[in-house]
């Protein structure tokens, strides 16, 4: 089996985890999320940006392990990721830590992540693109009300990481995308509408 994959970008805060586990329950039993968060590297690895570490930069990601995940699943074969996935390692916000479990591929892998369109050896892997964009200010907003509040950033991290991150990195893959969906004035179920046709129609 060889395994149809749709990369989801945008910035953070934009729906990307909301939107690939809609079409999880959308698409039941056809559908992997392979998460580009349970790649990032150890804290003592991440690269600095103005004193803070700065998670935002594509060098704080293992990209050739990730790549190489990514190709081998759309092969037909299993790998072994250490996932801090909320469906599969629920302890992970007690714990910090990620499990390795063995993921096998599905007819649709969802490729989630910010830089899902920075990278050029995952965007060759991707039979279909999908950006979700806003202003920023409105991923902050999201941003500051989801799981990933920025509050467990230092105060200064969106004006002086963040920011400047996301305009030099994420914005401009934008381009890369198949599919732009203005998110700003949509909900979760608009979003998941909009998405989901696309997908469907490859796989039916």
């Amino acid at each position: 089996m060889k395994s149809f994959v749709v990369g989801v970008a945008g910035g953070s805060g934009s729906g990307k985890s909301t939107l690939a586990f809609g079409l999880c329950e959308s698409l039941p039993s056809k559908v992997m999320i392979f998460h580009m968060d349970d790649y990032f590297r150890p804290a003592d690895e991440i690269p600095k940006r103005a004193g803070m570490p700065n998670w935002d930069d594509p060098r704080s990601l293992y990209y050739s392990k990730m790549a190489k995940d990514l190709a081998d699943l759309k092969a037909g074969k299993s790998v072994t990721i250490n996932t801090k996935s909320p469906d599969l390692n629920p302890d992970f916000l007690r714990t910090g830590q990620r499990i390795p479990v063995k993921f096998n591929p599905q007819p649709v892998i969802i490729v989630e992540g910010f830089l899902a369109l920075y990278y050029p050896k995952i965007r060759k892997l991707l039979d279909l693109s999908v950006y979700l964009d806003a202003p920023f200010q409105t991923h902050v907003e999201r941003r500051i009300h989801s799981s990933l509040r920025l509050g467990n950033f230092p105060p200064d991290y969106r004006r002086l990481v963040l920011r400047p991150m996301h305009d030099r990195y994420v914005a401009p893959s934008k381009v890369q995308a198949d599919v732009v969906v203005n998110v700003a004035k949509l909900n979760q179920k608009q979003v998941l509408d909009k998405v989901t046709p696309l997908i469907a129609a490859r796989i039916t």
